[in-house]
């Protein structure tokens, strides 16, 4: 329910939903991993659709906005909540049926589930993931989003270590 406050136009709820699904991820019962397809899988299909929209205005214009870094902040918590079911589906064939959020819903369509291959998520994730490691700048002076990331990278290494 959550993620359908995840709208851009809307930068205070949007900050407030995504600081709770931080918390979510974080510190709940939740915050071991578990939840995919409730919580990681939807949250994944969120940022293929919007968040990618979010990284390219901040990449395009140089200028990062709260709802970028919140978006940043987000993707982040994903990550190290999802470490090891990032590692495990890396190059899946399996497609996963996903909900869609009511305010990704196009409603000419019947049917608003989406099916999309695990691995495509993932690949979108890791992209959005290398925008914000990547942003142009330096870190402390005018951007701090860049710095956020790099802990996922170490756990993301040993993930794919330990994954069979």
């Amino acid at each position: 329910m959550l993620i359908s406050f995840l709208n851009p136009a809307e930068d205070h709820m949007f900050i407030a939903a995504s600081d709770a699904l931080q918390e979510i991820l974080s510190k709940s019962a939740l915050s071991d991993g578990s939840g995919s397809r409730t919580l990681t899988e939807p949250l994944l299909f969120w940022l293929d659709r919007v968040g990618t929209a979010i990284v390219q205005q901040t990449v395009s214009s140089g200028d990062t906005s709260l709802v970028a870094r919140s978006t940043c902040k987000l993707t982040v918590a994903l990550g190290d909540h999802s470490t090891s079911y990032l590692a495990a589906n890396v190059a899946s064939r399996v497609v996963t049926t996903i909900n869609v959020p009511p305010s990704l819903q196009d409603p000419t369509v019947q049917d608003q589930r989406a099916q999309i291959p695990k691995s495509h998520l993932i690949h979108s994730f890791l992209r959005l993931m290398l925008a914000f490691t990547g942003l142009p700048g330096y870190f402390g002076v005018d951007e701090e989003e860049s710095e956020m990331t790099l802990g996922f990278w170490y756990l993301f290494q040993e993930a794919l270590w330990t994954t069979t």
